[in-house]
């Protein structure tokens, strides 16, 4: 987990960069290939500007090497998620596979769009403004929670 001071200037030069948001990382064994920056700029420059910012932000900060842009532009980490507490509205980036746990709790979140397909530890939107599953993973392997949200059905649970 980062130091509320490295979490901190994140959010700020996320803040400067126009971005609402911000996620922490831890990097955990060595499962996926790295993929340097360079690569990163290639495979997502076409979509938005913003998110590939938010990329390059997140990776040099949080110091993760074990990471994966797919073909499609969604990505791959090996470590552990971090989105709680970020006041967010929406998911900032397409997440594919998460070898780790993927963490999106206390947020204003009103859908699970951009919420990785696998999760390979535990996935947790606790404390949202969910109204159902939708968009979630299609499978964990460890808990799955989504306590304290406004859910009218379990469409979606993996």
């Amino acid at each position: 987990m980062l130091e509320p001071e490295i979490n901190e200037n994140i959010k700020n030069t996320l803040s400067s960069l126009g971005l609402a948001t911000t996620m922490a990382l831890s990097p955990m064994g060595k499962t996926q290939a790295a993929t340097n920056e360079k690569n990163v700029e290639t495979k997502i420059q076409s979509q938005n500007p913003e998110t590939l910012n938010f990329c390059k932000l997140l990776l040099r900060e949080n110091r993760i090497k074990q990471y994966k842009i797919n073909p499609d532009g969604t990505v791959d980490i090996n470590g552990f998620v971090n989105l709680r507490d970020m006041n967010l509205v929406e998911i900032p980036i397409k997440f594919n596979k998460i070898y780790g746990s993927f963490d999106c709790s206390r947020n204003k979140l009103k859908t699970l769009k951009n919420c990785p397909d696998f999760v390979f530890e535990n996935f947790s939107a606790d404390d949202n403004q969910l109204i159902s599953l939708k968009y979630g993973p299609t499978y964990v392997r460890g808990e799955y929670s989504c306590a304290y949200n406004n859910l009218t059905n379990l469409e979606g649970i993996a």
